[in-house]
């Protein structure tokens, strides 16, 4: 559920550059791999079609070319060709989806960045997706494709027809353990790279994550699905881009199974929680074959009932996890058709809290998990920050006293922790002393300390767990329009 942000319109929150911090002299300690949400991983197409949607539509190209995300195919007129590419076609005998006939779709660079980087291969400013993320960390030492990872992949569908993708996910986790002197993956993931991520972690053994696997970073995970794929379905969704009308891409977005797993789970909202307003009816998370019913789009419920039970349960990762979100930002909360946008055109919307794409229920979900399993679970929230600038905000993902606190993790090795000549674990030295240590042989500045913490740091780390507050005893997630 990606947005372009700001393309040709208003842009989404306020962008921060990544800081390239020039007291970070080496690459800090753990190796990333990252996963990218719905959308955010380039295809390229060949065709070899022998019926398109108009006459201004190509049949045949000679070579792959730039289909998602490519600003010229969005262009009117023009976009009917691209959504006809982009659409899957969904067998209910098999329960799997292939393209459209014609349409060969090609992902590139797997285990690279390039292809989760930008969104478009143009790399237009408004395009940038990973891009700021890993160009920081190339900056402090990281290297593209060897300590900081891709894995690029067909957001269109869901984690039922993945089994290829993690058959080389698994591969690549131990490819880049191996290549780093036996180091730990951390893997960062944005939107549905999370719950995408916590599929696979459920397929693998204990032994398997405690060896190659040191801890998930999730970044506006959509947990327990959210309000947004409903309209998707009903009446389409423009994502922010402002010349592209929602019932043109209506199609393509409909036909992607991964929509249909990304709506609302009975496990968050209630039985009598209205998802959807129209005037003959309303609909709860008991009403979804009713709501395909009407919508005229059947095989929706199908692709929903195929990809339902995947993390249903919200099984625990049983790896470390870092929860980073967004709140306070208007939210779709429920969606009011009337008698004459039922269902064609766009709904009225009733705002809940959340990141503005994904509900706060569903981004805090993963604190249901910090009694469930023994490994921590620590969360923060951004107030005031949407969905997509998580990705690039500097005092959000990247701040340096976030990467410092990873030195606090068992994950770095007595053997190679030796830095500007400093042993970091030679007698038994506080870690925060060494920290303090590496900041006067860099700039002479001592770092300010706040009284009785033992050299902690003032400000807040990522490495702060957060309490608790209301109630998440088992799956009792706050009411909307609670923060």
């Amino acid at each position: 559920m990606i947005e372009v942000p700001g393309i040709l319109g208003v842009p989404k929150g306020s962008l921060g550059v990544l800081r390239a911090d020039p007291w970070i002299p080496m690459r800090p300690f753990g190796d990333y791999i990252k996963f990218p949400g719905d959308g955010g991983t380039q295809f390229e197409a060949k065709l070899n079609k022998t019926v398109t949607p108009h006459s201004l539509c190509v049949k045949k190209t000679a070579d792959y070319f730039s289909l998602w995300l490519n600003l010229e195919e969005l262009a009117p007129v023009v976009i009917d060709c691209f959504t006809d590419n982009m659409k899957l076609v969904y067998n209910r005998t098999t329960h799997t989806t292939s393209n459209t006939p014609g349409v060969d779709i090609r992902i590139s660079n797997f285990g690279g960045t390039s292809t989760v980087e930008w969104l478009d291969p143009s790399q237009l400013s408004v395009t940038s997706y990973f891009a700021p993320i890993v160009n920081a960390m190339v900056s402090w030492g990281y290297k593209r494709g060897v300590s900081v990872r891709g894995v690029p992949f067909d957001f269109r569908k869901a984690p039922n027809e993945f089994k290829e993708l993690y058959q080389k996910m698994k591969a690549l986790v131990e490819e880049t353990y191996r290549i780093n002197n036996n180091t730990r993956v951390i893997l960062l993931a944005h939107s549905m790279g999370n719950p995408t991520s916590l599929y696979f972690y459920n397929q693998m053994s204990q032994a398997w994550k405690d060896k190659y696997l040191e801890a998930h970073i999730s970044l506006a995970g959509v947990w327990v699905g959210a309000i947004k794929p409903l309209r998707l379905f009903a009446s389409g969704d423009s994502l922010g881009v402002v010349f592209v009308k929602p019932i043109k891409v209506r199609e393509e977005q409909r036909s992607m199974p991964s929509s249909a797993w990304l709506m609302p789970s009975d496990k968050a909202w209630g039985p009598d929680e209205i998802l959807v307003m129209q005037p003959e009816r309303n609909y709860t998370v008991n009403d979804y074959k009713q709501f395909f019913q009407d919508i005229n789009y059947m095989d929706g419920w199908y692709m929903r009932q195929d990809t339902v039970n995947l993390i249903r349960d919200l099984t625990p990762p049983g790896i470390k996890v870092h929860c980073l979100h967004g709140i306070n930002v208007k939210t779709p909360g429920v969606l009011m058709y009337d008698k004459s946008s039922w269902f064609d055109s766009q709904p009225k919307i009733i705002p809940d809290n959340g990141d503005g794409t994904v509900n706060v229920r569903s981004l805090r979900a993963c604190l249901n998990w910090q009694k469930q399993q023994k490994q921590p679970i620590y969360h923060k929230e951004f107030p005031g920050v949407d969905h997509m600038t998580l990705l690039k905000d500097a005092g959000i993902i990247m701040d340096r006293r976030e990467l410092r606190n990873y030195v606090d993790m068992p994950h770095f090795h007595p053997e190679k922790n030796v830095v500007n000549g400093i042993d970091l674990y030679k007698n038994g030295r506080h870690i925060h002393e060494i920290r303090h240590e590496l900041d006067q042989q860099l700039h002479g500045i001592p770092r300010t300390l706040s009284a009785g913490s033992e050299g902690e740091p003032t400000s807040p780390t990522i490495g702060s767990p957060s309490p608790v507050t209301g109630s998440v005893k088992g799956f009792s997630f706050p009411k909307k329009n609670q923060s």
